[in-house]
C-alpha cells in the first residue's frame, strides 16, 4: 500500500472512531435525561393535588399512573362537590349528575373511574395498618360507619387520628387501645402515608363505571342478590376485573370477614346499570373496600349515595 492509500485508510479509521464516539454519548445522555422525564411525568407532587385531595399510587394492573383523589366523600358546596370535613356527604345523585358535576370540582376533575377506585382498594389492602392484626390477611380491614348506629351519614373530623364511630355517636372518636377492635374506624391509609376517609361505610358511592349484561356473579342466578367475592363462579366480562384476588392472589379466598365487602349482582341482567362502590352506613359487612352494587340505572338516586372525584 503506498503513502496516500495509507493515510485515506488512517483517515477512514479516524472517522468511525469518532463518529462511533460520538454515538456513544449520544445515548449516554439520553440515559441520564430519560429517568428524569419519566419521573415528571409520572410522578405527582402534593402541590398538584387540589385542596382537600391526596395522591394516590398508581398501578400498572388497571393501568394507573399516580392521580388526585378527594380525601373525604364529596359535599355539596353551593353548586360545586368539595372535599372537606363539614357537612355530610352529597348525596340523592344520579350517575350521570354526579358525572358532569364533578368537572366544577377543578380542571381535569372527573368522577372517580373504576381502575382509579381498585386501584385505591388493592393499595389500602397492602398496608398492615389497615388490618386489625395488624397484618396483611390478620383480622380483618376497617371498614368504617356500616353498623347502622347511628343510624346516618356523619361528618369527618380535621384530626384524622378521631375516626371511629361508636354505637349511637355521631361524633367520631380518637383511636385507643380499647377500641382496636372495633371495625367502625373510618380512615383507611395509603403506602405512600396519605390518609383517606370513608372509603368503605358511611354513603356508598357511585364511579364512573358503567354496564350492560356482563356482570360477574352466579351462575344461572335470575335476580339479584349479595354473594360473597370468594362464591363468584362466573366472572362476567366486565371493562376492568373486580375480583379483589386481581391485584392480590391471596385475596382470592378473603370475603366480608376480612373486610372486604361483598357483591350484588345478577347475572341475567342485560339492561344498563352504574357501578356503585363501598357500601352505606346501613348495611354491615356487605360494605367494604371492594364492595360492588350492579343493581342501579345510571338514572337512580338514594340518600345513601353519593360519590367521590379524582383528578
Amino acid at each position: 500500500m503506498d503513502t496516500f492509500g495509507h493515510k485515506k485508510l488512517v483517515y477512514i479509521l479516524i472517522s468511525v472512531v469518532a463518529i462511533i464516539s460520538v454515538s456513544i454519548g449520544v445515548v449516554f445522555a439520553l440515559r441520564l435525561i430519560a429517568p428524569k422525564t419519566v419521573q415528571k411525568n409520572t410522578a405527582i407532587a402534593a402541590a398538584e393535588c387540589p385542596t382537600g385531595f391526596i395522591i394516590v399510587p398508581g398501578n400498572q394492573k388497571y393501568n394507573t399512573k399516580d392521580f388526585c383523589v378527594m380525601k373525604y366523600e364529596a359535599k355539596f358546596v353551593n353548586g360545586v362537590p368539595t372535599s372537606q370535613v363539614d357537612n355530610t356527604p352529597w348525596v340523592d345523585i344520579p350517575q350521570i349528575y354526579a358525572v358532569d358535576v364533578s368537572k366544577r370540582a377543578c380542571d381535569g376533575c372527573h368522577l372517580i373511574t373504576e381502575n382509579e377506585w381498585l386501584t385505591i382498594a388493592q393499595n389500602i389492602m397492602s398496608v398492615p395498618s389497615n388490618w386489625s392484626l395488624n397484618v396483611v390477611g390478620g383480622g380483618y380491614i376497617y371498614s368504617g360507619h356500616n353498623d347502622g348506629s347511628p343510624a346516618k351519614t356523619l361528618v369527618a373530623n380535621t384530626k384524622d387520628a378521631a375516626s371511629y364511630s361508636e354505637i349511637g355517636d355521631p361524633e367520631p372518636k380518637e383511636i385507643t387501645s380499647d377500641s382496636a377492635q372495633n371495625s367502625q374506624r373510618r380512615t383507611l391509609k395509603l403506602s405512600n402515608g396519605q390518609i383517606i376517609w370513608d372509603f368503605s361505610g358511611n354513603i356508598a358511592e357511585w364511579t364512573a363505571g358503567q354496564t350492560t349484561g356482563g356482570q360477574p356473579g352466579l351462575k344461572d342466578e335470575s335476580s339479584y342478590a349479595w354473594k360473597e367475592w370468594n362464591s363468584v363462579n362466573f366472572n362476567g366480562y366486565l371493562a376492568v376485573k373486580p375480583m379483589p384476588g386481581y391485584g392480590n392472589n391471596s385475596a382470592s379466598v378473603w370475603n366480608s370477614q376480612q373486610g372486604l365487602g361483598q357483591l350484588y349482582s345478577n347475572v341475567s341482567d342485560d339492561k344498563l346499570r352504574g357501578f356503585v362502590r363501598g357500601g352505606s352506613y346501613t348495611q354491615g359487612a356487605k360494605a367494604g373496600i371492594f364492595s360492588l352494587d350492579l343493581s342501579n340505572s345510571p338514572t337512580d338516586s338514594s340518600s345513601s349515595i353519593g360519590f367521590r372525584i379524582a383528578k
